[in-house]
């Protein structure tokens, strides 16, 4: 790159390469409502139209009345607006209508499976995916997810260190490994104390790991102490 600065190469990851003349343009989730200025021909969002032509694959006899719409967008937002997520759901159509759909989606991962056989495994189910990313992490860093998934909407870098029973410089070194892993994401109101969060779908994988590694209660007593005290 130095001997030829006209070149430019487009590179996609999970995360950050960390090489001189790197600029990063994040990949963000697919739009679950519409834009405010669309047409009447192009009413849904991108996330509903995805989930509307995966469904129509599988069960061509699909009603898309208003309802049925509505139920959709509501899928799409539980869903994160995750492409792969949107995909694995719209291929149950063939079991569930989009409203017994979303009774089924308290717990996410279950409901998300029966991806294409012609695909690697990690993308033929949604935990699949997530433990792919999961596995990459050392294990001072799976400790750390693990705990802050049991923050509900979110948590600062001073919430994290004290139910993670760790320092903020700590928690802060953790966290950045996360966040440039795509596991982790600043929230969009973040200001002077900026605020983290996870994806609803991604924090479902972090709880079932607390649950499998016998810390899911204890972590759980630890964030309700801490708010007690907060509050």
């Amino acid at each position: 790159v130095a001997a030829c600065p006209g070149t430019k190469l487009l590179v996609t990851s999970r995360s950050p390469l960390r090489v001189s003349g790197e600029r990063l343009v994040p990949i963000t989730a697919m739009r679950t409502s519409p834009q405010r200025d669309t047409t009447d021909d192009d009413k849904q969002s991108e996330a509903v139209r995805l989930f509307i032509d995966r469904a129509l694959a599988v069960r061509p006899d699909m009603t898309l009345d208003d309802a049925t719409i509505a139920a959709i967008t509501e899928i799409c937002r539980r869903l994160d607006g995750l492409p792969l997520a949107i995909e694995l759901a719209a291929s149950r159509s063939t079991m569930f209508t989009p409203a017994a759909m979303l009774d089924q989606l308290t717990h996410r991962l279950p409901l998300l499976t029966n991806g294409p056989q012609d695909q690697p495994e990690r993308l033929q189910t949604m935990h699949n995916a997530v433990a792919w990313s999961y596995n990459l992490l050392s294990d001072t860093e799976q400790e750390l997810f693990r705990c802050l998934s049991v923050f509900t909407g979110g948590f600062t870098i001073a919430a994290a260190a004290a139910v993670c029973a760790q320092r903020e410089a700590s928690i802060l070194l953790g966290l950045e490994a996360l966040v440039h892993q795509s596991l982790v994401q600043m929230a969009p109101e973040a200001g002077c104390a900026p605020r983290y969060q996870m994806l609803e779908t991604i924090r479902d994988f972090g709880l079932d790991q607390l649950a499998q590694e016998g810390e899911l209660d204890h972590l759980s007593a630890l964030h309700a102490r801490y708010y007690v005290a907060f509050a």
